[in-house]
C-alpha cells in the first residue's frame, strides 16, 4: 500500500516515475495474463486478476492525485515552497531546486507594470536582477548560495528604484 503522504512529498519528477512505473506494471500484468496458460481455472484467474488489478488501479489513482497537487506550479519549478502572490505577480523561491545550485527564483508579471524581485540571502546582501519587463513575462535566475526572503516590486520605466511610484509587497519566507 503506498502512503499518499510519502508520494505528495517527493519531488514532482518522482511522482511523475511512480506513475509510469504503476501504468508499466498494469500493463505488463494484464499481457501475462492475456496469454497465460497455466493450471489454474478461470474463477481463480479471474479472482487474482481482480485483486491485483485494484492494487494497480490504486496506485495509479494515487500517483495521479500526488501528480495533480503538484501542478500548481508554473512550468519548470520545483516543488517546496508556495507560489506567493501580490497584485497579480507570483514569485517563488526554493533552496535546493535539484538543478545542481543551491538556489532558484522565479518572478511572474501578471500585472499591468514591471516587476522585479527582491531577493535577500543569509548573508544579509540583495539581488534585483530578477525582473519582468510586461504583462505576462516571467524569468527565472539560479543562484550560488541560500535565500532568505523575497519581495515583489511594480515599477513603471527601466529602473525600479528611479519610480517613485513604486510599490513593494511585504517580505515572503
Amino acid at each position: 500500500m503506498i502512503d499518499v503522504r510519502i508520494l505528495t512529498e517527493l519531488p514532482r519528477h518522482k511522482n511523475r516515475r511512480v506513475l509510469q512505473v504503476a501504468r508499466r506494471q498494469l500493463r505488463n500484468k494484464r499481457y501475462v495474463d492475456m496469454h497465460h496458460k497455466g493450471g489454474e481455472s478461470g474463477d481463480a484467474m479471474r479472482t487474482k486478476r481482480l485483486i491485483w488489478a485494484s492494487g494497480a488501479a490504486l496506485a495509479v489513482s494515487v500517483a495521479s492525485t500526488a501528480l495533480a497537487f503538484g501542478s500548481v506550479s508554473p512550468a519548470g519549478a520545483t516543488e517546496g515552497r508556495p507560489v506567493y502572490t501580490w497584485n497579480g505577480y507570483q514569485t517563488k523561491f526554493d533552496n535546493d531546486p535539484g538543478n545542481g545550485t543551491p538556489s532558484w527564483a522565479w518572478i511572474y508579471n501578471g500585472g499591468s507594470r514591471n516587476a522585479v524581485a527582491i531577493v535577500e540571502f543569509y548573508d544579509g546582501n540583495r539581488d534585483v536582477e530578477l525582473r519582468a519587463y510586461g504583462h505576462n513575462t516571467s524569468h527565472t535566475l539560479n543562484y550560488s548560495r541560500d535565500i532568505w526572503r523575497i519581495s515583489i516590486c511594480d515599477f513603471s520605466g527601466d529602473n525600479p528604484f528611479s519610480d517613485s511610484s513604486s510599490k513593494c509587497s511585504e517580505w515572503f519566507y
